[in-house]
């Protein structure tokens, strides 16, 4: 460090680690522009100084902070610059000192133009009373967010993410891990982020359900999305929560990817199906039977006595990965299609335009252990619209 220090004023980037944090320069760096600080050592290591760079970084955008801790009480930490940009913190659990929540709460109040945030695993800090009573932290230039453990024995905590107030924010990722109690409380504050990605992207949204094993919901375009990834107990709320939150909004989805081992009520798949009107690209994979026992016939007419509706109406193109290859899953495939296709025709031939009836499969790439084109039933239904 000797040999470094007298250029510190020329650093543009710098990473430090493990034994070079103990020596942190209290020179003036007004160049550097990225900082990472990294500790690599699982059980100990040393503490940030309150002073860092003789507290003159003021051209910094980006800081990564991993497995480190700051040395003192969470008012007194430090400062890193009023231009910072980019903010990722990560940390290992079981370090005998963490950077807490208050320890973010009070770094947030310091930046609040930050444009991308990442926090993974943080703490309550015991001696903040009554957080909730916390001011909200408003981040208004703030487009990506991404928050991987809210946890305090064993329970996931909603009041981080409702005091931050980010409502530019066009992608959001968090994983709320097993165990955690009342995950739907979670999930109703992350809510302005899911209606905020689908407002950035009006038309054809790419959403998808993957149940292996953790239940990951993800709803978006490029760069503009939102992904929350739930385990164990936590699955079944996040279910209710998607299809709660498709009701309401109504999001413009042309293209929906369902994979995995689908274990609700053949009607809540049902129900799903109801919502996602604008679908024309479907990629199923997995030991899905219930969708095509949803698929392979109309739905049930209102108690108004309406007339019978075909679900996905517009489903033009067809992605099906079956594992298991032939069986009862296949079988039931094949009756799926025949079915749809017999609908189509009475469409085509009948000239309705309306949603009752589905349209023709332009496409249909079908994978499975055998190859699809020497399937003579599936051959005979779909001909050259059959790929593998």
């Amino acid at each position: 460090m000797e040999r470094v220090i007298p250029h510190i004023q020329r650093w543009g980037a710098v990473n430090l680690s493990d034994m070079a944090l103990q020596h942190i320069p209290q020179t003036p760096a007004p160049r550097l522009h990225e900082l990472v600080l990294t500790s690599r050592h699982d059980i100990w290591g040393p503490d940030i100084p309150q002073q860092i760079f003789g507290g003159d970084c003021s051209s910094l955008r980006r800081l990564v902070l991993e497995y480190v801790a700051f040395a003192g009480t969470h008012e007194h930490f430090p400062v890193f610059g009023k231009n910072l940009r980019s903010l990722i913190i990560r940390q290992l659990g079981q370090r005998h000192s963490e950077i807490t929540y208050t320890h973010v709460y009070q770094f947030l109040l310091q930046h609040p133009n930050l444009v991308e945030l990442e926090i993974q695993t943080f703490k309550w800090s015991n001696a903040t009373a009554n957080p909730e009573l916390l001011a909200e932290l408003h981040l208004p230039s703030l487009r990506r967010f991404k928050l991987f453990g809210l946890v305090s024995h064993g329970q996931a905590h909603a009041l981080p993410i409702q005091k931050i107030k980010a409502p530019n924010c066009t992608s959001f990722e968090l994983r709320i891990p097993m165990g955690t109690q009342e995950p739907s409380g979670v999930l109703w504050a992350i809510a302005p982020y899911f209606v905020s990605v689908i407002t950035a992207v009006p038309k054809d949204l790419k959403f998808s359900l993957a149940f292996d094993p953790d239940f990951t919901i993800a709803i978006g375009r490029g760069e503009k999305k939102f992904k929350v990834t739930l385990s164990g107990n936590c699955r079944d709320a996040g279910l209710d929560w998607v299809m709660n939150m498709l009701a309401q909004h109504r999001p413009n989805v042309t293209c929906f990817s369902i994979s995995g081992l689908w274990t609700r009520l053949d009607e809540e798949l049902s129900n799903l199906f109801a919502v996602l009107t604008d679908v024309t690209q479907f990629h199923v994979g997995g030991s899905m039977l219930a969708v095509w026992n949803t698929l392979g016939r109309p739905r049930e007419p209102a108690a108004d006595g309406g007339p019978v509706q075909w679900l996905l109406p517009d489903l033009e193109q067809l992605v099906v990965r079956n594992p298991s290859g032939e069986g009862e899953l296949h079988q039931c495939f094949i009756a799926a299609m025949q079915a749809r296709e017999a609908a189509a025709v009475e469409r085509h031939a009948t000239g309705r335009q309306s949603r009752d009836h589905p349209k023709v499969l332009t496409k249909v790439e079908y994978q499975s252990g055998s190859q699809p084109k020497q399937d003579k039933q599936l051959s005979d239904i779909l001909g050259d619209r059959l790929f593998d």
